[in-house]
């Protein structure tokens, strides 16, 4: 099982897991954090449940390294670390990038512009390709799809090291089904 912490001086991150539910639920309600996904806020608890479910790692699916990104508290009696986004492999991108896995990354709107992004990302980036993590089928490289309309999540993999690929014109569907079709871009970074 994945069980790797990591920890700065503003965040933490940990293995993803039902405890996560509550603040899980308040990012996958957020619709101005959901811009750019393809997926609409979730409607019910119920819903955001079965996602987190297929996110959490299991040994049907070792590729699955999927973290909370915890604010930590600033150390006031009563006050404690808060899930404000996620960040890990979300699935494996398939023929394109043969011996990649896809990340992802998220962040409640409430907490955009602080950096905290490209913070927990450079750590999972530090973790991924740590040795001896038992349980996790490792690959070569990651890969990250963003919308080029999403410049904030362009200079976050940027920070991170990844470098631009290719552009698929009608690449996402915002929002799911119904929705807007978009472009996407591939940035990938290597394993050192």
């Amino acid at each position: 099982m994945v069980d790797h912490n990591m920890r700065s001086s503003r965040l933490d991150l940990q293995p993803l897991s039902l405890a996560h539910l509550q603040d899980f639920h308040a990012i996958m309600t957020d619709a101005v954090g959901l811009r750019f996904s393809t997926r609409k806020p979730f409607l019910s608890i119920e819903a955001t449940k079965s996602l987190l479910e297929k996110w959490i790692y299991s040994p049907e699916k070792p590729w699955l390294d999927n973290h909370a990104i915890l604010l930590r508290s600033s150390g006031n009696e009563g006050e404690e670390s808060r899930m404000i986004g996620t960040v890990g492999v979300v699935r494996l991108p398939g023929d394109a990038f043969f011996d990649s896995a896809e990340i992802a990354y998220g962040i409640h709107s409430d907490f955009w512009g602080k950096g905290y992004a490209s913070e927990a990302l450079g750590m999972f980036v530090g973790l991924y390709w740590t040795a001896g993590r038992d349980g996790v089928d490792v690959k070569n490289s990651l890969v990250a799809s963003i919308d080029p309309e999403n410049k904030a999540s362009e200079r976050v993999v940027q920070k991170a090291g990844f470098r631009k690929r290719e552009k698929m014109k009608d690449g996402y569907v915002r929002g799911g089904e119904g929705g807007e079709v978009s472009e996407q871009v591939w940035w990938v970074l290597e394993r050192p």
